[in-house]
């Protein structure tokens, strides 16, 4: 996703939980952040996508946002979207969006990922 909204022309941060994700994200020309100073940068964020299925964007976090962020959460939303509520934030719950957007490339994408498991567990019996 980092990669696609670099190309449309944005400035895309990539707050990670581990080194290799970090790497991974400045190799493809994106700027890698410590999930940990998220909210340190949300005040320069306009736009705010989680993809982490874990609570990310805590009360703290979303304080830290300009009021006009948007907030986009894929399911289960690691938002607090009571918090989101509170403060007057647009926080979009985005349950199943691959599905509803381009199923047939998420059912691709879905397939591709059990074989891979798959395969990794054969190779490790």
């Amino acid at each position: 996703l980092g990669v696609r909204l670099a190309a449309l022309g944005a400035d895309v941060t990539v707050c990670v939980r581990r080194p290799e994700q970090r790497a991974l994200a400045e190799s493809l020309g994106l700027r890698g952040a410590e999930l940990a100073r998220l909210g340190t940068l949300a005040p320069a964020f306009d736009r705010v996508v989680n993809t982490i299925p874990a609570p990310v964007l805590t009360e703290p976090v979303l304080t830290a946002l300009r009021p006009e962020s948007l907030d986009l959460a894929s399911k289960p939303g690691g938002t607090d979207f009571a918090a989101a509520q509170r403060l007057g934030l647009r926080a979009i719950h985005a349950l199943s969006l691959p599905a509803v957007c381009a199923p047939e490339t998420a059912g691709e994408a879905v397939a591709r990922t059990v074989l891979a498991i798959l395969r990794e567990r054969e190779e490790c019996t």
